[in-house]
């Protein structure tokens, strides 16, 4: 299964959080966000205001 995120909103972090819990980390082939750099988006997902780290 390949899995496509489109943002890195609130929804998409959490999808994204949860899939790597899970360990299907590979199955995610893209993450479509156009706003920030890689290094931002990697920093976002890390420390969230609401979820925590």
């Amino acid at each position: 299964m390949k899995i496509i995120i489109n943002g890195l909103g609130r929804i998409g972090k959490l999808v994204f959080r949860r899939l790597c819990d899970k360990g299907l980390y590979k199955n995610i082939l893209l993450v479509n966000e156009k706003e920030g750099s890689p290094d931002d988006q990697e920093y976002f997902l890390k420390y969230d205001s609401v979820h925590g780290s």
